[in-house]
């Protein structure tokens, strides 16, 4: 993501996010040659990459449909989404918890390494309170900027938690699901049962 680009990762590759002076603002406007070639080949198979994660995230969403106890997100563009994530939204933090789960008891979980079907406020540098240069009002260059620019001098912003109470609390009620594009007709059973069975409770 844009913003890990400017830290810098300790020995075993993690990000290293409690030192200021490495928690920087990644600049990544260079892409060489060799990453570029590689772009250029796997672009032509996003099409089908989206194709597919659309159909198993929008078969797994009206299997979901039918339960008046979980909220999904509204679809401004259908076609336009990529279908990337599921988004399972619940009226309290503690009924997004206990899904959440129910759905991992049953096995809709990823292998170690990875994050997937996990509550939202769990989510890393995707929220706004972790993204430590932000937080921190790290600069991108010398002077300070953005936070020293004059346009900015009658504004005190802050980024900790609680700044954006709606937004936080979304995080605490929104389950995540990552939608491979690789899932069979089997894998989105499994995930639709589990959530049935979640629901149902």
């Amino acid at each position: 993501a844009c913003q890990d680009l400017g830290f810098a990762r300790d020995e075993r590759g993690r990000l290293i996010l409690d030192d200021p002076d490495v928690c920087l603002w990644g600049r990544g406007y260079r892409l060489d040659e060799l990453r570029a070639a590689v772009l250029r080949v796997q672009l032509r198979k996003l099409p089908k990459i989206t194709a597919a994660m659309r159909h198993s995230k929008y078969r797994i969403r009206t299997a979901l449909e039918r339960f008046s106890n979980v909220q999904l997100r509204r679809m401004i563009d259908p076609s336009g989404d990529t279908g990337c994530f599921l988004l399972t939204t619940f009226a309290t933090p503690e009924e997004a918890k206990r899904v959440n789960a129910s759905t991992r008891a049953d096995g809709i979980v990823t292998w170690p390494q990875g994050l997937s079907n996990i509550l939202m406020s769990e989510w890393g540098l995707h929220l706004y309170y972790n993204i430590v240069n932000l937080v921190r009002h790290s600069s991108t260059d010398r002077g300070g900027f953005p936070w020293t620019a004059a346009e900015n001098q009658a504004s005190s912003p802050e980024y900790d938690k609680g700044t954006c109470p709606t937004a936080d609390s979304l995080f605490e009620r929104t389950t995540l699901l990552p939608i491979p594009s690789n899932l069979t007709d089997e894998d989105e059973n499994d995930i639709i049962r589990a959530f049935e069975r979640a629901l149902a409770e």
